[in-house]
């Protein structure tokens, strides 16, 4: 795999069925799953003003437990400051499935 691989996703900021993630990213977002690296790119909530764009990066050797249930996606990301879980929707199963095998 030389060049990333890019998917339209959709991040959610909280309750207890929809994925969360770390980042505060809201609504229409994207994640390119490259050869070292992803890249989660999205707009970030802040209180009472509009979401600010926003993209963090993830190596590919940190990441452990990825899974999904049909449209939902899932990932922890281990750190030297504890691990945190990144989480996103995809408009179809399919997808969702093709993201894992790349992860």
């Amino acid at each position: 795999m030389t060049a990333a691989e890019s998917f339209e996703v959709r991040f959610h900021t909280g309750g207890r069925v929809r994925p969360q993630n770390p980042f505060h990213l809201s609504g229409p977002g994207r994640i390119g799953i490259g050869q070292d690296f992803i890249t989660i790119s999205g707009n970030a909530r802040r209180s009472f003003r509009a979401g600010k764009p926003a993209t963090e990066t993830v190596r590919r050797v940190d990441i452990v437990n990825a899974w999904s249930d049909g449209e939902r996606v899932q990932f922890d990301e281990q750190r030297v400051s504890g691990d945190r879980s990144v989480g996103f929707t995809v408009d179809d199963p399919e997808i969702a499935q093709r993201i894992l095998a790349l992860l």
